[in-house]
């Protein structure tokens, strides 16, 4: 006489499928999570006058502001700045802030693109050297730079 039911490879067969599309949920949040990180953060601003004056106003803001250069040149068109180091939020964390800024040529001026990143270490006391850098969306900081520039570009051309 023959059983009803499900042999334990059919049953066993099952519980695997069942097992991997539960997965998918799961898989299908962290590839978002992967993809918003990846997207690109910048923010892009047309500043009047040529590269080479927007970078000068752009290295000497960003150096009044308390960053310290540390890539970059007029002739690249690139520069990248760090802030200082400061305390994390949790006790023995660091964090420091990375600007990124490409300039290029465009009709009405110069395209300034920036990208503001915050490197993150859990416990730089007992594990120094790893760091995590998360890029920061589009917000306050990108504006108040953008402003900071501006202003600095206005002074630059008045003397």
């Amino acid at each position: 006489m023959r059983r009803a039911g499900f042999g334990p490879a059919t049953a066993f067969t099952l519980l695997l499928a069942a097992g991997g599309l539960g997965g998918c949920a799961v898989a299908d949040a962290a590839g978002q999570a992967v993809q918003r990180r990846l997207q690109d953060p910048a923010v892009e601003r047309v500043f009047p006058g040529a590269p080479r004056d927007v970078y000068s106003s752009v290295r000497a803001a960003v150096t009044r502001l308390g960053y310290r250069v540390v890539r970059g040149s007029a002739a690249q068109g690139e520069l990248e700045a760090v802030s200082v180091v400061g305390a994390g939020l949790d006790p023995g964390s660091s964090r420091q802030l990375v600007l990124r800024v490409r300039l290029s040529a465009a009709e009405a001026g110069t395209m300034v693109r920036l990208r503001v990143a915050e490197v993150r270490e859990a416990d730089s006391s007992r594990r120094a050297g790893h760091a995590t850098e998360v890029p920061l969306p589009p917000g306050p900081r990108h504006e108040a730079l953008f402003a900071e520039w501006e202003r600095e570009l206005t002074a630059q051309k008045s003397r």
